[in-house]
């Protein structure tokens, strides 16, 4: 699925000016239901997303909204806490994931 994953880069990287974070998210949320992995393929480029410094793919997976950006509560809160110290400006998204928080193992 390699494919899968050079159409969402090149989607990131070849996006027109002012595209925001949560216009890509939606088409990733609805990709997940569409491809034969299941959305495999497009959850492991969200995860390194998030591990990543890039501010805005970090904003993208953080507004996918089929899915948690971590599996577990200590995972989630661990993760947004280093997101939310390097990116201030994406602190509401990680304030607002923490409030679902419970929903996690």
């Amino acid at each position: 699925m390699a494919g899968i994953r050079a159409f969402i880069e090149s989607l990131v990287d070849e996006r027109a000016p002012g595209v925001p974070a949560e216009a890509i998210a939606e088409v990733l949320d609805r990709l997940l239901w569409c491809v034969a992995d299941g959305g495999e393929e497009i959850l492991t480029l969200r995860d390194r997303w998030l591990a990543s410094g890039d501010e805005y793919r970090i904003a993208v997976a953080l507004s996918m909204n089929d899915v948690f950006p971590f599996n577990t509560k200590p995972q989630l809160e661990e993760g947004l806490a280093g997101i939310a110290s390097r990116f201030p400006s994406l602190r509401g998204k990680c304030i607002e994931w923490l409030g679902h928080s419970s929903e996690l193992p």
